[in-house]
């Protein structure tokens, strides 16, 4: 992601101006209930009326007397912040000599078949037309056909629908002004392409812009949503940029009503450029409020981080039927480029992280099932081509919004490429509240989102958000397993937007608080967070944590192997309560699935996939099931199955697996596995292996397992999955634990509480491991040799205990490798351990004090030919070496049983220099402690090795030296670049230069 770049970002605008608004006249208080002018709409999709407004309101008379009169405010100006560069037609959505270029597109697919729906808008108005946004979008199609064909007719068709609209000041209806910004949008558009036209018909063409240039004053003003009768004091005005937050009236509440408005005004002010202006107002001051309301407003609802849009993806996708539009225009017709805004450039790579795998967003928070502009994007955003592929695998084919089929002839470029993402699957994003686990970014992947919302992306979600932390959904094999509530609409989202909606622990009967006013929903649930996430290809974990009701809660998340969800549920609070935990699965009910359970096992069967739901028996513990309503689309309500499983007592543990199958695939047999001190799961698969989750009771000290890969398991670790192929434990993980047993034999143990996920292979032992950063040890048993050890990508040291046992010390979190090898094989391993013989292996490099001997007993099992010792510069050895080959600063490589010499000639080796010397090579110091002091103890540190340009630091002049020998085999002068002696060049040489890379060398 690219950093912000200065004031000119969205952000730095909106911390500069979040408390107080250019034109502000009225601080709102809080009121609610009715919306504005006092009536409830019935719509919340997008180009129908809705409700979904920025606040609710009430008997707002009552309110403010009670409050305050009013709260004056007093108005800022905006500077000129926008180039408004002279009109020039056609401009808006594209230029005159773009048109050969459109109309070649047009004559082929995706082209053609937009092209045709506009055409037939085009040929058929509707007659007579009522609703004055259908003439903006029927206006707009046949000013584009009459560019395409060249057809008087349709500009005709055109001209008198723009001559026919009626704005608000005229007595039209324009709906909310959420769609008034898209029709005025719109309307501009339709001029902005028959101007030319128009300008054949002066009083005509004068007639059109009058009325955009007086609708554009009116948004200007600010638009009136309600009117409160304060007695002898008269009326005051309400207009939507000075609408407070309730629950701050210092902040200015600014949501996607905005940036659809704004967007609009924005988009007239260009098209109008050279108009004189209205009402006391011009397109310079227009285009400046339009760009400072838009950009404040997506900075008030975007998180700075991961891009989380607060709203709901779907109203994400809502604002950018309008600010994308405008966005291209700033692009084409000012200096500004949104598109390379790290705000938006964030938000729109969120969308595509928590894509459903059907291409589809999920229908989080006010949300329906919904699609997004990745075809806008291909061509302008900086990951255009990942964009392009979102677009492109879309469950419903490529996604176009209706009477924007123009716009996506423009926008869209079919020669840019396109790319599936490179990052994940799985991505961890907290700070926007959301944890996606995916198997890969396949239509028939596995996925499941974890809700964890805070800060900015709960708090501005304001009327749109649910009541859901911790929730989660997963959809898999094609199908949607378990559901969210969803949105309805905006008059009906109290159906759906309580916590009984969605997959939580439910606390005697209630979910997370759903804060209203009036009766009118504006702040959903209590602030949760997604921490001590993981990703390896043996499992992925997140873990959520949140507090409401005065209960403590805390959801992990396991995916195994990428296959299935382990879910651990920790609850806690001070008294006795009934905790509920619920699953939404989509079956039973009218969802067109079933649902069936038996015993602890449920069950929800789609046409192409079922989900399963294991949790284990226990006492006090009741299963039972219900039927409720979701929603995935406008004004959907079918009804699904829930499963509640409940028990009565201050802490509760659910521990349970979710397994997804395709219809035709595995079914393992889930059971309650026999353990004491917590719950345990056993979960046999086909092929044979064996898999266990345990979760640990609140008190105990260690929870055990009984018969697992034939043995008993025991932990102290609050969480915890294991996969046994026959006797052989392949792969475990435990969470907040400082041991496994395994059989009598401890596999892992820990110096401090750590979380792990290991699995072993035929040659390596990996995973991830964290602790405290300030350090800790873990010591690792049934490991019979290792190569080369790493640690979040750096060599580390591993040491030998006894015979199968090592132990690392580490800080803080990373994926760890131990690269092994059997006994049998020969090979060497390059841990550095003492310099006992009992002890030291072959390979390893043994430090020396001065003035001892170092002799080789002759065991060759132990240290082999070839083998070297690191000894000081003044050493006496004797050897036939021939002086003239040592150069200053460099290293000698000498076979076993030959002695070296160094004459003390310091133009050829200079003190505090290291030579190396064979294993049964006399080594003494002359005694002369200014250089190396008797029983010192002497090594070649790796940056002083690194060094081979003599220069005094490891840097690049090092690095393309030692590139121009990696892979060959050295001897000679070459073999300095073989930093363990083994006579390649290679990544073990490789890892060993890189820990020195940019260290002095001295």
């Amino acid at each position: 992601m690219r950093a912000w770049a200065g004031d000119s970002t969205i952000r730095a605008r909106y911390m500069a101006r979040s408390a107080c608004s250019s034109r502000l006249t009225v601080a709102r208080p809080p009121v609610s209930a009715c919306r504005w002018g006092g009536a409830t709409s019935s719509s919340g999709s997008p180009g129908v009326s809705t409700s979904a407004g920025p606040w609710p309101c009430s008997d707002a008379v009552t309110v403010y007397r009670l409050i305050t009169a009013a709260l004056l405010l007093a108005a800022t100006a905006v500077s000129a912040q926008v180039t408004l560069p002279a009109e020039s037609h056609p401009g808006l959505l594209f230029t005159e000599d773009q048109v050969s270029l459109l109309q070649e597109r047009i004559t082929r697919e995706p082209y053609a078949t937009w092209w045709a729906t506009v055409l037939s808008r085009a040929e058929n108005p509707p007659n007579p037309v009522t609703e004055e946004r259908t003439k903006a979008r029927y206006a707009k199609a046949a000013a584009f056909a009459w560019w395409m064909t060249g057809d008087s007719t349709f500009a005709h068709t055109s001209a008198g629908l723009l001559l026919d609209m009626k704005f608000p000041r005229d007595d039209g209806d324009l709906g909310e002004p959420h769609n008034e910004g898209e029709v005025v949008m719109q309307y501009a558009q339709a001029y902005d392409m028959l101007h030319v036209f128009l300008a054949d018909y002066p009083d005509s063409l004068a007639t059109v812009r009058d009325l955009l240039a007086d609708e554009a004053d009116r948004m200007f003003d600010g638009i009136v949503v309600e009117e409160i009768d304060l007695g002898f004091l008269g009326t005051l005005k309400i207009r939507l940029h000075e609408t407070t937050d309730p629950r701050n009236l210092s902040v200015t509440h600014l949501d996607n009503w905005h940036v659809r408005l704004y967007g609009g005004l924005g988009m007239a002010a260009y098209a109008l450029a050279d108009h004189s202006g209205s009402g006391g107002s011009d397109p310079q001051e227009w285009a400046d409020w339009a760009h400072d309301l838009v950009t404040r407003s997506l900075a008030h609802v975007i998180e700075t981080e991961d891009g989380g849009y607060a709203e709901s993806p779907f109203y994400q996708r809502y604002a950018a039927d309008v600010y994308l539009p405008y966005a291209f225009a700033l692009r084409a017709l000012s200096d500004i480029d949104l598109f390379s805004d790290p705000l938006l450039d964030k938000t729109h790579d969120w969308s595509v992280n928590i894509r459903l795998p059907s291409g589809r967003r999920p229908n989080t928070d006010d949300g329906h099932i919904d699609d997004t502009y990745g075809h806008y994007l291909a061509a302008v955003d900086a990951d255009g081509a990942v964009h392009h592929w979102d677009w492109l695998n879309n469950e419903n084919g490529p996604y176009v919004r209706g009477f924007n089929e123009p716009d996506a002839i423009v926008y869209y470029d079919d020669t840019q490429p396109s790319q599936e993402p490179t990052r994940g699957p799985t991505i961890f994003m907290p700070a926007a509240g959301d944890a996606v686990f995916r198997t890969d970014w396949s239509e028939e992947a596995t996925y499941l989102l974890l809700r964890g919302e805070h800060g900015r992306t709960r708090e501005q979600g304001f009327g749109h958000e649910h009541a859901d932390e911790t929730s989660f959904i997963l959809y898999a094999h094609g199908e949607m397993l378990a559901v969210d509530g969803g949105y309805i609409n905006f008059t009906n989202h109290d159906k759906v937007n309580w916590g009984n909606a969605h997959s939580l622990i439910m606390v005697d009967g209630q979910g997370p608080p759903l804060d209203r006013i009036a009766g009118a929903a504006v702040d959903g649930g209590e602030d949760a967070y997604i921490e001590d996430t993981l990703t390896h290809a043996a499992g992925d974990y997140a873990e959520v944590r949140a507090e409401y009701l005065g209960a403590r809660i805390r959801r992990r998340v396991l995916f195994a192997d990428r296959e299935y969800f382990v879910i651990a549920d920790e609850a806690r609070s001070d008294s006795a309560r009934a905790y509920e935990w619920r699953l939404h699965g989509h079956g039973g009910g009218t969802s067109g699935g079933s649902y069936s359970r038996d015993g602890s096992l449920a069950r929800w069967t789609r046409t192409n996939a079922e989900l399963l739901a294991y949790l284990p028996q226990q006492t006090g513990r009741t299963f039972a099931e219900q039927d409720t309503i979701h929603s995935f689309d406008y004004l959907e309500e079918p009804t699904h199955t829930f499963l509640q499983v409940t028990e009565t007592d201050t802490t509760a543990e659910f521990l349970s697996v979710l397994f997804p199958r395709a219809t035709l695939g595995e079914e393992p047999a889930l059971t309650t596995a026999t353990s004491t001190g917590g719950q345990a799961i056993g979960v046999s698969r086909q092929d044979g292996a064996h898999e266990v989750a345990w979760s640990k009771a609140a008190g105990a000290d260690s929870v055990t397992v009984d018969s697992v890969a034939g043995a008993e398991l025991s932990s102290d670790a609050a969480f915890g999955w294991l996969r046994a192929e026959g006797d052989t434990i392949r792969t475990w993980s435990i969470q907040d634990g400082t041991w496994l047993r395994a059989g009598g034999t401890v596999r892992l143990s820990a110096s401090d509480t750590v979380d792990v996920l290991l699995t072993v292979a035929a040659d390596s032992v990996g995973g991830f491991v964290r602790g405290a950063d300030t350090g800790y040890d873990i010591v690792l048993n049934g490991i019979d040799s290792v190569l080369s050890a790493q640690f979040d990508g750096f060599s580390t040291t591993a040491t030998r205990l006894e015979s199968s046992l090592w132990q690392l010390s580490l800080s803080g979190s990373g994926h760890l490798l131990l690269t092994t090898v059997s006994p049998d094989t020969g090979s060497t391993d390059t841990t550095t351990t003492p310099s006992d013989t009992t002890v030291t292996d072959p390979g390893d490099t043994v430090v020396v004090p001065v003035d001892s001997t170092v002799t080789d007993p002759g065991d060759t099992t132990v240290t082999d030919p070839g083998d070297t010792v690191v000894v000081p510069v003044d050493s006496t050895v004797t050897d036939p070496g021939d002086t003239t080959v040592t150069d200053p600063g460099d290293t000698v490589v000498v076979p076993v049983d030959s002695t070296v010499v160094d004459p003390g000639d310091t133009t050829v080796t200079d003190p505090g220099d290291t030579v190396v010397v064979p294993v049964d090579s006399t080594v003494t110091d002359p005694g002369d402690t200014t250089v190396v002091a008797p029983g010192d103890t002497v090594t070649v540190a790796p940056e002083e090795a690194s060094d081979f340009s003599g220069d005094g630091v490891v840097d690049f002049s090092d690095f393309f030296q030692f590139a121009d020998v990696f892979g060959q085999s050295v001897s000679g002068e070459d073999a300095r670049f073989d930093l363990n002696d083994d006579g390649m060049v290679d990544f073990s040489d490789f890892f060993i230069f890189a820990d020195a890379f940019s260290k002095p060398a001295d």
